[in-house]
């Protein structure tokens, strides 16, 4: 299967190779496209008018995902759908790949590192995205299907109330998250169905949060609508005509400009716009004239905004159903280089060519990635002109490590030289553990340049255990094998090469922590420790977590009534221990945060005890779709820090014993 995305997203267009591997695409508009296999290749071309052009896509070997599908409950499911997608491309989440067996398990081949990957299954639900590393391959990738889905039906109708056929209807928002196994916060997948002749729809298995979703309609002619379903029946959805805008774009002298960016933005108070999947995006690049068209755009206040380079315009406007309207953009100060990077190149910290490196480009206005990389040479080519390009972002596959380790951007850049912030080569880190724990998988968890990640090593006969080769850099080390594991408080230095001996490390028995939580069916439990948070969705009235660390642990359950603050532990070497939270009893007092005053965004919101210490792990809300957040803490003296659009608060809140009313306005 191969996608086809134009400049104009709600042109995009599909189709399967034939026998030979060779796929065709007639009656395209001018202009750059880019033709893509979901999460293993992709590739662009720029078209012009009357011309036919040719694009080959080289498979890569890749990296092969293999697990399971499974329900709430840990049961096998069978015929669960399985997607994928470029991680960059989660608005439109990418393309049916397979299907599970009839044990639940699955593989599939040919993957690249950093797709997106998920399940579904119409009458159980979604799985939360996974986002597929070289260590996740290397072990089995469990999808879970949450059972948080819905059958919607509904029908969408024009302006007259008849019923509109054929067209598209999108359950779902980019970045939709919600409480998921394995993380407070996860996404998950949108989905979508076109209309029948009668402008009728359902959906089946349509992933919710908090009990309501977001529904988009696009069809051609009429302007995109956007409503919520809310668990009432059946929706209908009202089309207006689209508009449709038209014009050039040039410089300061008149010159036309080439690959600006036009995009339109539609006003709504809601925020719902912000999430809408790529499918509704009215979005395009202007030709080699400067010319640029959007149709079908919404009616009603929106926002046409230009950008190229450095320069960008933008000019408020209301739209009447079925207006076509002329507008040009002056842009000053916009320098376009149009040749190829065909001589960039990437050097090491000893000004030295740097070979196997994969980059991520990033073109401005558009959400895809290309890739490409350093010959031996260290240099590479992409087909985009310089001022097109946002960010170009570097992955040293000469190492095991999967995040970036370099960044190049047009406004810090020096020509077209993207320089390693280390030397090469590699470095590795080698330890000993127990000889008889030889042959077991361990993985070596570290905190490096860019994030964290694990690798996976084999313990040798003689207990020596050797990570794969690692950019020079800093980092901290946890080893961990199976129930057992260890952490170095101190710092590592690797410089270029450097081979470092940790000596011996004596891995330490893991506690497990039994959480049982009466009346709290579905909630999800949160633990924190000073090594990080971990989730586990409530499987009946009780949750378990194995291989955790010695030392202090916070539990905190999010459930539908609010989160509860649980009681911090300290949990000791080899230690099982059991708590009780009883969400339906307990007499914590509720404080209701409002955030009705806030503009549309991620809201932050972090608990603190009166000496600094977490009472509960942070929270994120998404404002455009929640209006206020209940807790249940303990009596005391609290300080709340509310972080929203870069900006900091903190609210002291005091929490007495007898509870009720609070309120705290952001």
């Amino acid at each position: 299967l191969v996608l086809l995305h134009p400049a104009d997203p709600r042109a995009a267009a599909t189709a399967r190779t034939d026998a030979s591997g060779t796929c065709r695409w007639t009656a395209l508009a001018a202009g750059r496209v880019v033709a893509e296999i979901p999460a293993r290749v992709s590739g662009a071309v720029q078209l012009r008018a009357g011309a036919e052009e040719r694009l080959v896509l080289r498979l890569p070997e890749g990296l092969t995902a293999k697990g399971r599908v499974v329900d709430a409950q840990g049961r096998a499911v069978s015929n669960a759908e399985l997607w994928v997608a470029s991680r960059v491309e989660l608005r439109e989440f990418g393309a049916l790949a397979g299907a599970s067996r009839a044990d639940g398990s699955f593989e599939l081949q040919g993957l690249r590192a950093g797709a997106a990957l998920a399940a579904r299954r119409d009458d159980i639900g979604t799985s939360a995205i996974e986002l597929l590393t070289p260590e996740l391959a290397a072990g089995e990738i469990v999808l879970a299907l949450d059972g948080a889905a819905a059958t919607i039906d509904g029908r969408v109708v024009d302006e007259q109330g008849r019923g509109v056929p054929d067209a598209l209807v999108v359950f779902g928002a980019f970045g939709q998250s919600r409480p998921s196994r394995g993380g407070a916060e996860r996404w998950h997948p949108s989905s979508s169905t076109r209309t029948d002749a009668t402008g009728s729809f359902r959906g089946r298995g349509v992933a919710l949060t908090d009990a309501r979703t977001l529904v988009w309609v696009v069809h051609a002619g009429h302007g995109p609508a956007v409503a919520w379903w809310e668990a009432r029946g059946p929706l209908e959805i009202r089309l207006a005509r689209g508009a449709r805008v038209a014009g050039r774009v040039t410089g300061g002298d008149g010159a036309p400009l080439a690959h600006a960016t036009i995009r339109h933005e539609p006003s709504s108070a809601s925020g719902a716009w912000r999430f809408a999947p790529t499918q509704v995006q009215a979005l395009t690049t202007s030709d080699a004239d400067g010319a640029y068209e959007l149709a079908d755009l919404p009616p009603g206040a929106g926002t046409l905004s230009c950008e190229l380079d450095e320069a960008s315009a933008r000019v408020e406007a209301t739209w009447q159903p079925g207006e076509t309207r002329a507008h040009d953009f002056v842009l000053v100060g916009a320098a376009i280089d149009a040749t190829r990077l065909s001589h960039a190149s990437v050097i090491d910290a000893r000004a030295r060519p740097a070979d196997r490196l994969e980059l991520h480009v990033a073109g401005r206005g558009d959400s895809r990635v290309e890739r490409a990389e350093t010959d031996a040479r260290g240099r590479f080519e992409l087909a985009l002109p310089l001022g097109a390009i946002a960010s170009i972002d570097a992955y040293d596959r000469a190492t095991d490590w999967p995040h970036a380790v370099a960044s190049w951007t047009r406004e810090s850049a020096e020509g077209l030289v993207l320089e390693l912030p280390y030397a090469r080569p590699p470095a590795r880190i080698t330890a000993r553990v127990a000889a008889e724990l030889a042959g077991r998988s361990c993985a070596l968890e570290l905190d490096g340049p860019g994030g964290r990640a694990s690798l996976r090593a084999t313990i040798a006969s003689d207990g020596r255990v050797e990570s794969g080769p690692l950019p020079a850099g800093s980092y901290e080390l946890e080893l961990r094998c199976a129930s057992l594991g260890a952490r170095l408080s101190e710092r590592i230095e690797l410089g270029p090469g450097e081979v470092r001996e940790l000596g011996w490390i004596e891995l330490l028995q893991s506690a497990m922590l039994l959480v049982e939580v009466p009346g709290g069916e579905r909630a999800l439990v949160v633990l924190s420790t000073e090594h990080g948070q971990r989730a586990e969705r409530v499987a009946g009235t009780q949750v378990r977590f194995d291989d955790l660390p010695a030392g202090r642990v916070s539990i905190a359950v999010i459930a539908s009534s609010g989160t509860w603050a649980g009681p911090t532990l300290s949990l000791a070497a080899g230690a099982d221990e059991r708590v009780e939270i009883d969400i339906r009893t307990s007499s914590a007092p509720a404080i209701e945060v409002d955030l009705s005053r806030l503009a549309p965004g991620r809201v932050e919101l972090r608990w603190s005890h009166a000496d600094g210490s977490a009472a509960l792990p942070p929270i994120e809300i998404e404002r455009a779709t929640q209006e206020r957040a209940l807790f249940h803490l303990r009596p005391g003296s609290y300080s709340l820090a509310a972080t929203h659009d870069g900006a900091r608060t903190e609210h002291a809140v005091e929490v007495g014993a007898g509870g009720g009313g609070i309120s705290v306005r952001l």
